[in-house]
């Protein structure tokens, strides 16, 4: 038996199992495939608030634990094993976490965490460098639309703020800078200042509210390029040329989405975030926004100078590289496999 134990409500009751549940969620979709692989191999598979709500006998069976949870000392109490820890959070946002990793990931066999995390895991864990796992690309996901068709620039996230105001935090972040970084302040910025083009637009949840933390009158300069929330995201890049495409936190081996939304809606990403993303995806295949000393009016130009052929060999290199050994890492299939590995095989 496998149990997932996770905190996270909306997969309760086993329905991360479920494909149009786990598809809502970046990443989710591998614990499906998970799952998938235990009914081809006749293992049962739960999640953690199911087996302690039904009262299900789990003597023996391993526990797969995303962060930290509340179901997983009474898991052990009724006989169940940690057998591997996993995370897709940046270490702003679970930072109580990532500030105790050594403590945590030392009761568990393996841990599937980002490469940054390498050298402040347990030495008695099996460490995985594990990458954010992405659809498997398919010719039907590349949605198609020529240069002078698309629009110049987009920026698609949630508007958010992450405060750091406990003290238990502010302490950590002192001795660890990562916990307390972010990239959403400059996520703003960015819109603040290509705000002054017709054809920038964006799109996202909750900006039509302003939270405290956030200057005014960059949220009321928001608020005049906003153009809703999108259904298809892929589909929404494929009518732009370029799209700000700056992750959550700046973190080793932190690459989420954001990147591959843009592959696939063959639109250029101007990207910011995972410092070793040259060791995973090549670096012909997106605008590094370090390349210009983070500094907009640098990459301003660069935009406007950009040409539809160095638009079509950036999308000839993005397309090779989906294509190619380098992206499978990457998927869905092979996290799902990797993981479910360790559990079968020991």
């Amino acid at each position: 038996m496998i149990i997932f134990d996770t905190n996270n409500q909306p997969f309760y009751n086993n329905q991360i199992f479920k494909k149009n549940i786990a598809e809502k969620y970046p990443g989710a979709e591998s614990i499906y495939l998970i799952a998938l692989l235990c009914k081809y191999k006749n293992i049962q598979i739960f999640t953690a608030d199911y087996v302690i709500n039904n009262n299900i006998e789990i003597t023996g069976a391993k526990i797969i634990t995303e962060i930290k949870t509340k179901w997983t000392k009474l898991l052990l109490k009724r006989g169940a094993k940690r057998h591997a820890i996993i995370c897709f959070e940046t270490p702003s946002f679970a930072w109580k976490f990532y500030a105790n990793l050594n403590t945590i990931t030392e009761n568990y066999k393996h841990s599937f965490l980002f490469s940054g995390t390498k050298n402040k895991v347990s030495i008695y864990t099996h460490f995985h460098p594990s990458l954010f796992p992405q659809p498997e690309f398919t010719p039907n996901l590349f949605f198609e639309n020529k240069w002078e068709n698309r629009k110049f620039l987009t920026l698609i996230n949630s508007n958010q703020i992450r405060r750091i105001y406990k003290p238990l935090h502010i302490f950590y972040s002192i001795f660890d800078k990562s916990l307390s970084q972010e990239l959403y302040s400059l996520r703003l910025n960015a819109i603040v200042y290509f705000a002054k083009y017709n054809d920038f637009h964006l799109y996202g949840r909750n900006w039509e509210k302003w939270y405290f933390g956030i200057p005014y009158f960059k949220h009321k300069i928001a608020l005049s390029k906003y153009l809703g929330s999108v259904k298809n995201k892929i589909e929404c890049l494929s009518k732009y040329r370029f799209a700000i495409c700056f992750e959550n936190a700046i973190y080793e081996g932190y690459i989420t989405e954001k990147i591959f939304d843009c592959f696939f809606g063959g639109c250029i990403p101007i990207y910011y975030g995972a410092p070793d993303i040259d060791s995973y995806i090549p670096s012909n295949c997106f605008i590094n926004f370090s390349d210009f000393n983070y500094n907009f009016p640098k990459l301003e130009e660069f935009l406007l100078n950009f040409t539809e052929t160095d638009y079509n060999i950036m999308k000839f290199n993005i397309v090779n590289f989906l294509y190619s050994d380098k992206f499978k890492i990457f998927t869905h299939t092979f996290y799902s496999k990797q993981l479910f590995n360790t559990v079968t095989n020991e």
